[in-house]
């Protein structure tokens, strides 16, 4: 696995598959393996979410007030820095009660890959590697991360594959830490 550093800011705008907005793809799988996504999206109005039949997803809100996605079979509350996992197949509509928010977001498959997406302020992030191991990815949310022996993450820059620890460089930092493995 490469390292790679990318900042949201120089990211290319999509248009979303239902066309209600855009959104910045961070990394996709290669077309050979088990598919998964990572993008980070501007919702400004409200609307459906797009549909991925038989794909999972879980959306991070990493700026605004939160979102409510209303379902048939009860809303999630995505609230500031609280990931939200749910099917890709159902039927969403994306409420915006405390107005526009920017969200991370995870699409797998999760017949095959497992995730696990947290927030953390803690001061330092030694990531785990393993066998089943696909990707992890850290997105500094608040304060900065300095990468041992490399760069510094400032708010809104990330690393895939990251060598090494990461420090917090204030009491005020968060990140968005997402490892995804293959089900064996």
């Amino acid at each position: 696995m490469i390292e790679q550093f990318f900042s949201r800011d120089t990211i290319t705008t999509l248009p979303w598959k239902n066309g209600g907005g855009v959104t910045r793809e961070v990394a996709k799988s290669h077309s050979q393996a088990p598919f998964w996504r990572l993008s980070i999206a501007n919702v400004d109005q409200e609307g459906p979410f797009s549909s991925f039949e038989g794909l999972d997803r879980i959306l991070t809100v990493i700026e605004g007030k939160g979102m409510v996605l209303a379902r048939y079979n009860g809303d999630l509350i995505a609230d500031l820095h609280n990931p939200v996992h749910f099917s890709g197949t159902e039927a969403i509509d994306g409420l915006l009660p405390n107005g526009p928010i920017q969200d991370f977001n995870l699409i797998f498959d999760g017949s095959k890959l497992a995730a696990d997406v947290s927030v953390t302020d803690a001061v330092e992030l030694d990531i785990s590697l393993s066998s089943t191991l696909v990707m992890t990815l850290v997105y500094c949310l608040t304060g900065a991360f300095k990468l041992l022996g490399s760069q510094t993450l400032l708010p809104h820059d990330g690393v895939m594959n990251p060598r090494g620890k990461l420090t917090a460089v204030s009491h005020t930092s968060t990140a968005l830490v997402i490892q995804i493995s293959s089900r064996r």
